[in-house]
């Protein structure tokens, strides 16, 4: 049975980065809905920016740490989608 758990592991962690892709992309419509309905992107990077001081996020991870680990956008693409950069 430990090839069994072994397996099993190797697959949750081939799997990992594809859930968190769908993840990022729901939160990337999330944040696009926010926005489209306030109105007011100075408030949602405002937001973001106390968030990532609140929650010590980094705000520029590297592309594939942010692939593999990140189940949200980083907080720099965020904030540049917001501002109109669509990153």
């Amino acid at each position: 049975m430990p090839w069994l758990a072994l397996v099993l592991l190797v697959l949750s962690l081939a799997a990992l980065p594809l859930g968190n892709g769908f993840s990022r992309r729901i939160e990337r419509q999330a944040d696009d809905f926010a926005l489209a309905v306030t109105g007011n992107p100075g408030a949602f990077i405002a937001a973001m920016e106390r968030l990532g001081e609140l929650n010590l996020a980094e705000r520029r991870p590297s592309r594939l740490k942010e692939l593999v680990l990140y189940s949200h956008p980083a907080l720099e693409r965020r904030i540049a989608r917001a501002r109109g950069g669509l990153a």
